[in-house]
């Protein structure tokens, strides 16, 4: 090992990015591909035989830019655009998915599979009808998070639902898609409204999950779970999955 002779710290300053004008905004999302990593993605942003490339049209971008500023999401100081106050709120609250420019590249990857028939237009269609329809839950649900733990209390995501793309949250003691709307009947009931319908129940065959089990499942693993009891009383132990359909389902799998 060599000695260090001789040695400096120097101090310095590091500077923001620059602010975006019209025309460097319009060049960012023609070129949104540079903001995105993955080598597929990257090639179904640019791709312009199917669409334009990038982010918008060159008819709609400086249209989007325009009702930002409309909106009150964004103003202009000089040449330069700048986020408000209620834009940067609005960044917050939406799911950190839809604030990704890769949803975007995914999409578009998935509008060329079905033109070159690598996928079904229908399943394509309610995927990104679950996308939106997960948006303003998704919104909503964070706007009430950041209520709730201004006064102590906190409502978190544990993960995705498996069935349309929103968060997953604990209302009671029952995990359920943000986007499911329940209201109260006549005769006491209650009834969804809205949402996809997905849902986990706190008890599955006698077992009841805890909220570190159910984060795990939705994050894709598959948790192995002991002291099932079947239905003729019988204890067993599985591993848990998401599923779409049942919410989560048993995998006995080695």
């Amino acid at each position: 090992m060599r000695p260090v002779s001789e040695s400096s710290v120097s101090e310095g300053r590091t500077k923001p990015p620059k602010p975006f004008t019209e025309a460097t905004l319009l060049a960012a999302m023609e070129h949104a591909s540079r903001y995105v990593e993955d080598k597929d993605l990257k090639a179904a942003l640019d791709d312009d035989e199917s669409h334009s490339g990038g982010i918008g049209t060159p008819a709609t971008r400086a249209d989007v830019i325009e009702k930002l500023v409309h909106a009150g999401y964004m103003e202009r100081k000089g040449k330069q655009l700048h986020s408000t106050e209620a834009g940067r709120t609005l960044v917050d609250v939406v799911s950190p998915r839809l604030r990704d420019v890769s949803l975007t590249a995914d999409m578009e990857r998935s509008l060329g599979d079905v033109e070159h028939g690598g996928a079904h237009a229908d399943a394509v269609y309610e995927e990104f009808r679950g996308y939106a329809r997960a948006i303003p839950a998704d919104a909503a649900a964070n706007v009430k998070a950041e209520r709730v733990g201004q006064s102590g209390g906190k409502t978190e995501s544990y993960g995705r639902c498996p069935r349309c793309g929103g968060n997953v949250v604990k209302r009671g003691k029952t995990w359920t898609c943000s986007t499911n709307r329940n209201e109260k009947q006549a005769d006491g009931t209650w009834k969804r409204t809205d949402g996809c319908g997905y849902r986990i129940f706190p008890t599955i065959a006698g077992k009841t999950l805890t909220d570190a089990q159910v984060r795990k499942v939705l994050g894709g693993q598959a948790v192995l779970v002991k002291g099932f009891t079947s239905k003729s009383g019988k204890k067993f132990d599985a591993r848990l999955v998401a599923d779409k359909e049942r919410g989560v389902a048993f995998d006995f799998g080695k």
